[in-house]
């Protein structure tokens, strides 16, 4: 059973989906602002994390809202099989926000067996694997426009994790087995990646760090690309020392991995966590999950005790609040991220 904290962030990730009549969670709740609009794609993979704590807790209001946030994305997708991206469907098909739907409708096909999820699921499949480039790389369809992120490796998770459901399940895997080479190439001899940020050069939040090496293990793992985990390793190792220099860590990290540590990214925090327990499992190494439960202990009493519905349960973008990663923002996807840490790291 969830714990007081987590039971608070669970609370609050299920008034996200309620204020919108349970389509779609909201992106982020802002003092003075109140709450957003739905977000597809962090809804998309908000999805998995409410089953996941239906069947720990029983809650069945978790179950109805997986399955109305799923028969919404359904209602929204494109002919084409993408979403618009962005918050509220606000910009045009990005490959990243498509890629992270899957993992909802996977999850809820494989729950609820609703042969519409399966078919919304191919036609997406299809879209990310028609805008692949014969190299391997996606090009077209970027948050910015010519710029091609690292952070692609969970798209290519997400689609691997999808692939037994898709036709030709041999030529998707090699699709994605050159697609996944392709952005290997980006990790350097120090174990930081080359375009692992939302910008083509300058530091990147522990965020999007996150989503690039969690992309990378788990998409060789599924795909038997194994070689991949010796440098995964290497960046965690990396990441341990920072930690112990500064009993934290940084918001963000540049490519020589120095960090700016007037902030702590909270969602990269989490993300970092269950990266390390998931490391621990893939190498049977007890040393990265002790790091794991350790970093997830940075955060674990962080989720705002205030008395306000938006407020509540809610965990902040940076710390402190005006840190530069979203700040004075409480997203949906950090309290997604929270929640998946907690039960990676065994911290229930």
């Amino acid at each position: 059973m969830p714990t007081t904290s987590t039971q608070l962030v669970l609370n609050w990730l299920k008034r996200s989906i309620t204020v919108h009549g349970g389509f779609g969670s909201a992106a982020f709740y802002q003092p003075l602002k109140g709450w957003s609009a739905p977000y597809p794609e962090t809804t998309g993979y908000i999805i998995e994390t409410l089953w996941d704590y239906y069947h720990l807790s029983g809650d069945e209001m978790l179950k109805r809202q997986a399955i109305t946030c799923t028969d919404w994305l359904c209602n929204i997708q494109r002919e084409d099989g993408s979403w618009n991206g962005g918050v509220n469907g606000s910009l045009p098909p990005i490959v990243f926000d498509t890629g992270m739907i899957l993992f909802g409708l996977a999850r809820s096909f494989s729950e609820a067996g609703d042969e519409r999820y399966l078919g919304a699921l191919r036609l997406a499949a299809a879209w990310l694997l028609r805008l692949l480039d014969d190299d391997g790389c996606w090009r077209k369809a970027s948050f910015r426009q010519g710029f091609s992120p690292s952070y692609y490796s969970r798209a290519i998770w997400a689609i691997a994790q999808a692939k037994d459901w898709l036709d030709d399940e041999k030529a998707v895997a090699g699709q994605l087995r050159q697609a996944l080479a392709f952005y290997a190439k980006r990790i350097r001899a120090d174990h930081t990646v080359t375009g692992w940020g939302f910008e083509p050069t300058g530091p990147a939040f522990t965020h999007t760090i996150a989503y690039t090496l969690r992309g990378f293990l788990e998409a060789s793992a599924l795909l038997t690309e194994g070689n991949l985990l010796e440098p995964m390793e290497g960046a965690a190792r990396q990441l341990m020392r920072s930690f112990e220099k500064k009993g934290r860590l940084a918001g963000s990290y540049d490519e020589n991995w120095q960090g700016d540590f007037s902030y702590t990214c909270l969602t990269g925090n989490a993300q970092l966590s269950a990266f390390f327990a998931r490391l621990s499992m893939f190498t049977q190494n007890e040393i990265y999950l002790q790091f794991a439960r350790r970093l997830f202990g940075t955060i674990a009493h962080l989720p705002c005790r205030l008395p306000h519905p938006g407020l509540r349960g809610a965990v902040a973008g940076p710390r402190p609040l005006w840190g530069k990663y979203h700040p004075w923002q409480f997203p949906n996807w950090a309290a997604k991220f929270y929640l998946d840490a907690a039960k990676e790291t065994g911290s229930l």
